[in-house]
């Protein structure tokens, strides 16, 4: 996985997480060395440790009038995730009641991209009803999400409910899941 993707996916910006990324690997060091480590402007530089001191992932010291800069634990990006989480979590059921406009029993939507398949996955595990899916090879999603998929199934058997999928006999790959129904065509 690669860290700085997955960093700004938490919510750190590029510069952000490269300042952050350098701090860890170089130490404590004053910004003229960040400069050298991440090519960035040295005003630039500024910005970002200002707004990751903000956050809570740097701090300094000031040794003979230099300010010299230091990550903090890593573990803190945990803590800020769970912080975010708190928040949105506050609002939820605010949020809920809004979207509670007239809905009808028929409904479509459409996910897109590997994070749409996410939330795809995570919406049947919240509402737990069984599922049909449709012309599937699952080849993909062992490719892409072998953990996640392994979690999914998981759950899925904890809640009790079942997938049925109707397929080509030519697909290449589904997973073997024994309470499942698979159809071919």
């Amino acid at each position: 996985m690669d860290i700085q993707q997955t960093l700004r996916e938490i919510g750190l910006s590029s510069g952000e997480t490269q300042v952050y990324v350098a701090l860890l690997k170089i130490g404590s060091a004053p910004v003229s060395k960040l400069k050298e480590e991440t090519n960035l402007h040295r005003t630039t530089i500024y910005d970002f440790l200002e707004s990751l001191i903000n956050k809570g992932f740097v701090n300094y010291v000031i040794k003979n009038s230099i300010k010299f800069y230091a990550a903090t634990d890593p573990n803190k990006l945990v803590d800020y995730v769970k912080e975010k989480e708190a928040k949105v979590n506050e609002i939820l059921p605010e949020l809920l009641k809004l979207s509670e406009f007239h809905k009808s029993d028929l409904r479509v939507e459409v996910y897109k991209g590997l994070e749409g398949f996410k939330t795809l996955l995570n919406e049947l595990l919240r509402h737990g009803k069984d599922y049909v899916v449709f012309g599937i090879d699952e080849t993909m999603f062992q490719e892409e999400f072998g953990a996640f998929m392994d979690h999914f199934f998981r759950k899925e058997k904890q809640i009790g409910f079942k997938e049925r999928i109707l397929t080509s006999d030519k697909a290449t790959f589904t997973y073997d899941v024994k309470y499942d129904t698979t159809l071919y065509r």
